[in-house]
């Protein structure tokens, strides 16, 4: 594309997004809903469809969900909700639309020695069996504790619910081994891919299959499980040639996660409740149950004169002490969910099921709309250029692209200290593997 038509492209959806913000500030000013038709105008043009995966679409797709679908079904009347999401959403894409137009296109292939890269590839796969056998042994200890029937009746999460705040030592142990035998093998899938990529050949899926679905499946953990079967899609269409391939296994791949997540929440469901009747949990109850978060951003509005804004606060201090499990320091600083959660919905704190602010309600709550539409500006920009690894092949960084792609749904769903934490320890065991057993591979 000539510099001529990317500033003109550029120019055409800044007009888009100024006038999507003028429409949605028109319905809120006189109380109604923007034509859905809008909207789908809006996604149409902002939407990758050659990247169907990348990180601009997880969040623009999140955030309409959260603000628009989610809003009018739990607060049909509430019309500052949807236009909230609109500012933010056109904040993202602004950052986003700006660093990729300055972005330059041109990627140097660094020139590499096979031979390393194969002895490396055998030690990736060694690693993978330990870590693989470590999680194996990991669950066996669970459904040991548990028993089997009560561990794949979904007793176990139900109890980790009920006994929120309230470990004691050895529960420690295990919320620590088992961050770091995940950490781990995301590290590793990334290395993995990234050196497959750099020897110009496909990757194996056995082993990314067993990491991404299997183990996730053996701890009934629906979130990992999903996040598995998505970055399998991502890694195959990164690998293949024909983008029509990756539509054609798009709808099932979605359709068995859909099924799945919707199975493993009954079964806690179920247990929690001590009922056993899963009929009356319907698929519509599961889906918006992922998008209650709404719930809580609208209640940290709505009394922002009582909480306060934070400035930091609940974003800094836990971002610090996110490492150190609660059984170890029950008194450590909370994040921005727990804060709200003491304040205004302290039955589900001490039940375990506190509803995340998602990255939206956790800026709003320290910084308030404006600050917080700059910070989503920068980190539009900083996704530009994380998504532009993927769409360029670059090989050097496609490891940092799968590390970020693996946690980008907990980085906008939780609060940002559990995001950004999950990613730097992700990136620190992958330092660490390099440092240790891998030998470089690079020669210029």
């Amino acid at each position: 594309m000539s510099l001529f038509n990317r500033y003109s492209s550029f120019l055409f959806r800044v007009t888009i997004l100024t006038g999507y913000v003028l429409f949605s500030y028109w319905a809120y000013c006189n109380r109604a809903t923007l034509p859905v038709y809008i909207d789908i105008v809006f996604l149409f043009f902002f939407i990758d469809s050659k990247n169907i995966l990348s990180l601009k679409n997880y969040l623009i797709i999140y955030a309409f969900l959260l603000f628009k679908l989610s809003a009018w079904f739990f607060f049909p009347d509430n019309f500052a909700l949807p236009l909230d999401g609109c500012v933010y959403i056109s904040s993202f894409l602004l950052g986003y639309e700006i660093k990729k137009i300055i972005s330059n296109a041109k990627v140097t292939l660094p020139v590499t020695d096979q031979s390393v890269l194969v002895k490396n590839e055998e030690k990736l796969l060694l690693l993978f069996k330990v870590f693989i056998g470590l999680k194996v042994v990991y669950i066996a200890f669970l459904i040991y504790q548990y028993g089997f029937s009560s561990f794949y009746s979904g007793e176990m999460l139900a109890e980790k619910i009920n006994n929120y705040g309230q470990q004691n030592t050895l529960d420690g142990i295990l919320v620590i081994l088992s961050s770091f035998i995940d950490n781990f093998l995301v590290a590793l899938v990334a290395l993995y891919i990234k050196n497959i990529a750099a020897q110009g050949k496909k990757p194996d899926y056995y082993y990314l299959a067993i990491v991404l679905l299997i183990l996730p499946l053996l701890i009934l953990s629906r979130s990992t499980f999903a996040f598995g079967i998505v970055t399998l899609l991502c890694v195959y269409g990164y690998f293949s040639k024909s983008l029509f391939k990756v539509y054609v296994f798009f709808i099932p791949v979605f359709a068995l996660l859909f099924f799945v997540s919707v199975y493993i929440g009954t079964l806690r469901l179920n247990s929690y409740s001590g009922t056993n009747n899963a009929t009356d949990v319907t698929s519509s109850d599961h889906f918006f149950t992922e998008l209650t978060p709404i719930v809580a951003y609208n209640t940290v509005k709505e009394n922002i004169h009582v909480l306060k804004y934070q400035y930091g606060k609940t974003i800094f201090l836990p971002l610090f002490t996110k490492v150190i499990p609660r059984a170890f320091w029950q008194t450590k600083p909370d994040n921005s969910t727990a804060y709200y959660a003491k304040e205004f919905d302290t039955d589900s704190f001490y039940a375990g099921f506190m509803m995340p602010l998602t990255i939206f309600g956790d800026l709003f709550l320290n910084f308030g709309v404006y600050i917080s539409c700059f910070i989503l500006f920068l980190l539009g920009c900083l996704v530009a250029r994380v998504d532009l690894i993927y769409v360029n092949k670059e090989t050097k960084n496609i490891d940092t692209y799968f590390i970020i792609f693996m946690s980008f749904y907990s980085f906008i769903r939780n609060d940002l200290p559990e995001g950004l934490v999950l990613i730097l320890l992700i990136f620190f065991s992958k330092k660490i593997i390099e440092m240790t057993v891998l030998k470089k591979s690079v020669v210029r």
